[in-house]
């Protein structure tokens, strides 16, 4: 088996990267349209989801952090697994496409179940809040992983990847947008003071419209990039494709550090806005404008990585957030309206992350595949969606082993130590976690021509085996 350093690749000559016709407009808006109805789900449960648990059902924060981060992990360990599985699955509508179909509404239905009315402050209510969040997060994986990976197998140009990435961190921050601004007055809208029947209907009606996106999505894209002489991904094959792929070692713990500190500031943000500034009225206000930074900045980024590097473009926004959390923490402003004006700023920042991240993960793919001949995008969006989940869970239970220590207790006027505990969650870590990120992706080996290289060796590997 041939092996490819990173000095020799660099010497191959350069080709353009081999793909099928570009891809249309149409065809780039109907991948997106996917991760938008990825965030009704998503960004629901990442902005409150714990809130739901600590402030509705009354359960102890240190448990509800417990319960999310336990099916966070089983949800993020379950990822490579349903990876492999669809790497291995073989249709004629294609790997990755049928499952968004099948698995669709299972997860509609899963979702709803998240917000099933309970008895709030009972044993009862803890034990079937952690069965429920963990059906979801299996039902989400099943569907979640092979819309990932579809993104590999659309087209093998680097630029027009950036392009798809750009059209899903679209879309999806207008699912976040909507999530964010609305969900707290649509609930107490249909709920009034009932706010366990107003979390459920509005989670009845993200889960039809979140459901129809992905079919939406299976319905009018093509899975274009294959070989029908791959070599079929085998599980004892995993070490072996962790082991070689350095670019994806970088990729993964760049945005597990970034993640995990993202996490905690946005879980603590309807905190701080409720009890530090004593105006929750304000969070859908913050969380909107934060999410509508990073849509707005999506593409000026994805223009960034064009034009320079993805790498680049990572390194810029990222610097761009950590300055305003710390001046969240140096400042700390005393209206809201500082505050909102700090987490404009940090969704500009934040909005680099994922445009630069989704772009480069197919890039790791062809990386794989140079050096160990195996290519499985399945799995390699599965393990990427693992160490999103294990973030997402460690930085939640984060915040709700915070509230603990800090002393909060739910629906009651906060000391003066719990209040500076609060900020000091907020900004301290994405702060720290921000800056690891960056010395990691510094190091991140795959640009342009790169990646060009990459996919004209695995081009004339195909055409030597077809010849054969």
């Amino acid at each position: 088996m041939n092996s490819y350093s990173e000095k020799s690749l660099l010497t191959q000559p350069d080709a353009p990267p081999a793909s099928a016709a570009p891809l249309t407009l149409w065809q780039k808006i109907a991948f997106g349209m996917g991760d938008f109805g990825g965030n009704l789900f998503w960004t629901t449960t990442n902005l409150y989801l714990l809130y739901y648990y600590t402030d509705v059902l009354k359960i102890n924060p240190a448990i509800a952090g417990l319960i999310y981060l336990v099916s966070m992990f089983w949800d993020g360990f379950a990822d490579p697994v349903m990876g492999v599985i669809a790497s291995r699955t073989r249709t004629r509508w294609g790997r990755y496409r049928p499952y968004l179909i099948w698995a669709a509404i299972p997860t509609g239905l899963t979702y709803i179940l998240l917000f099933y009315p309970l008895t709030p402050g009972t044993t009862s209510a803890v034990w079937f809040a952690f069965i429920f969040h963990t059906l979801f997060r299996t039902t989400f994986t099943v569907l979640g992983i092979p819309y990932g990976s579809l993104m590999a197998t659309l087209t093998a140009d680097s630029r027009e990847r950036s392009e798809l990435a750009a059209a899903r961190m679209v879309f999806a921050t207008l699912g976040a947008l909507f999530v964010a601004a609305l969900t707290l007055p649509l609930v107490a809208k249909f709920g009034g003071n009932d706010r366990q029947l107003g979390f459920l209907l509005v989670a009845a009606g993200y889960a039809v419209a979140g459901s129809a996106m992905f079919m939406l999505t299976a319905a009018f894209t093509r899975e274009r990039v294959a070989d029908p002489h791959e070599v079929i991904f085998r599980w004892r094959d995993i070490w072996h494709l962790l082991k070689r792929n350095t670019a994806f070692q970088r990729l993964a713990l760049a945005i597990t550090l970034f993640s995990i500190g993202s996490t905690i500031a946005t879980k603590t943000l309807v905190y701080v806005f409720k009890y530090n500034y004593e105006a929750p009225e304000k969070v859908s206000t913050g969380l909107g404008v934060y999410i509508l930074m990073v849509s707005v900045f999506t593409l000026v980024w994805m223009w960034a990585g064009k034009k320079f590097s993805k790498r680049q473009a990572w390194i810029a926004g990222a610097s761009v957030n950590i300055v305003s959390w710390a001046a969240l923490w140096l400042i700390a402003p005393t209206t809201t309206g500082g505050l909102i004006g700090l987490l404009a700023i940090a969704g500009v920042g934040a909005a680099a992350i994922p445009v630069t991240f989704w772009a480069m993960i197919p890039d790791t793919v062809e990386y794989s595949e140079v050096t160990t001949r195996i290519r499985a995008e399945g799995f390699w969006f599965g393990m990427i969606a693992l160490t999103q989940k294990v973030a997402l869970g460690v930085g939640v239970g984060f915040v709700g082993l915070s509230l603990d220590w800090i002393g909060y207790v739910a629906e009651v006027k906060q000391s003066a130590d719990t209040l500076h505990g609060l900020i000091r969650v907020m900004a301290f870590p994405p702060v720290i976690l921000g800056v690891l990120s960056v010395v990691v992706i510094a190091k991140y080996p795959i640009d342009h021509a790169y990646h060009a290289r990459l996919v004209d060796i695995i081009a004339r590997r195909r055409v030597k085996k077809a010849a054969t």
